[in-house]
């Protein structure tokens, strides 16, 4: 890997970044993205928002471990299905879906739909062959965004009601 995958960006040879760019074919740039924006949601959700979305800046905030786990236990994508990766990643559905289901906010229904895409994603790899590994890669950081962004709505929701003047606007913002 002698120039960075993705120009103006000069990573070394042997960061975790450029080896996850190097065999998934996602840009460099994506994965930063795609870390720091999980670092940013997930910290914000636990410092200023309520219980829901406190588990949910868990849950974005060990979705990086997929990139992690990936590249320290494969050293290149290969064309069989990555069980504990999919095992992990149906965990933290398990934790939104009770979320969802214990939960009266509405983001947590669309991340756990989104985490359920993202999960089905390992079960389409593993009965048909014939989708690529760098497609399903893109669809699994698409999906991943998705839950990202419910967090982040729900957190910024919780902050709006509370800073709501007088109460007339916090009984509008509150969840049903």
């Amino acid at each position: 890997m002698g120039s960075p995958p993705w120009p103006g960006l000069p990573l070394p040879d042997g960061t975790l970044v450029a080896q996850v760019s190097a065999d998934t074919g996602v840009p460099v740039g994506a994965l930063v993205v795609l870390l720091a924006f999980s670092i940013f949601v997930g910290v914000f959700a636990l410092a200023r928002g309520e219980a829901a979305e406190r588990w949910g800046g868990v849950v974005v905030l060990l979705t990086p471990l997929n990139i992690i786990w990936h590249t320290t236990t494969f050293e290149t994508l290969t064309r069989d299905v990555d069980w504990p990766l999919g095992a992990f990643n149906l965990a933290l559905l398990w934790v939104l879906g009770r979320l969802a289901l214990t939960s009266n906010r509405p983001w947590t229904l669309w991340a756990a739909a989104f985490q359920a895409l993202l999960t089905a994603t390992y079960l389409v790899l593993a009965f048909d062959l014939r989708i690529s590994n760098r497609s399903a890669e893109t669809a699994i950081m698409f999906w991943s965004f998705w839950v990202k962004f419910c967090v982040l709505y729900g957190t910024v929701r919780v902050l709006r009601r509370d800073r709501a003047p007088d109460g007339k606007a916090a009984s509008a913002l509150q969840d049903r």
